[in-house]
C-alpha cells in the first residue's frame, strides 16, 4: 500500500523527504535559544537555521578538502551522515535524530572551517600529497 502511494505521488514524496533532511541537518528547536537570549521564538528559529546552514556549508567544504587527503575517511563520514540523515527524513523528522551523526559532522565542519581560514590566510591545510592512498 505504501509503495502505491509513494509511486503515485513522487513529487510530494521528494518534498517531504527534503523537508525531513532539512529538519534533521539544518534546524534545531528555537525554544532553547529563545530562553537563553530572550529573542522571540521565530527569531530564534531563524538564528538556528542560519547557523545550521553555515555549518552545512563548512561540512561540505570539509568533505571536499578531506577527500583530497584521505578519501576513505571522507567517504566514511559522508556515508555515516547520509545514512543517519536519510533514514529518519520524512514526515516525522526531528532535529533530535541527528545526535548519532554529530561527531562525524563536527569533524567535517572543523576541517572545512580550518581549510577555509587557511585559504584566507594564504596557506592551505591539506595539500595533495605524493603518497596519498588510492
Amino acid at each position: 500500500m505504501a509503495k502505491e502511494i509513494l509511486s503515485a505521488h513522487p513529487w510530494e514524496t521528494l518534498l517531504v523527504t527534503m523537508r525531513g533532511l532539512g529538519a534533521v541537518l539544518l534546524t534545531g528547536g528555537g525554544m532553547p535559544i529563545s530562553r537563553l537570549t530572550g529573542f522571540s521564538h521565530s527569531s530564534s528559529r531563524f538564528i538556528g537555521l542560519v547557523y545550521g546552514g553555515v555549518c552545512f556549508v563548512f561540512f561540505t567544504l570539509g568533505l571536499v578538502f578531506l577527500s583530497k587527503e584521505n578519501w576513505r575517511a571522507a567517504l566514511f563520514i559522508a556515508a555515516t551522515v547520509g545514512y543517519f540523515a536519510l533514514i529518519p527524513a520524512g514526515g516525522e523528522a526531528y532535529s533530535r535524530f541527528r545526535v548519532p551523526i554529530v561527531p562525524c559532522y563536527v569533524v567535517a565542519v572543523s576541517v572545512g572551517m580550518k581549510e577555509a581560514m587557511s585559504i584566507v590566510a594564504g596557506e592551505p591545510l591539506f595539500k595533495k600529497s605524493q603518497n596519498a592512498s588510492a
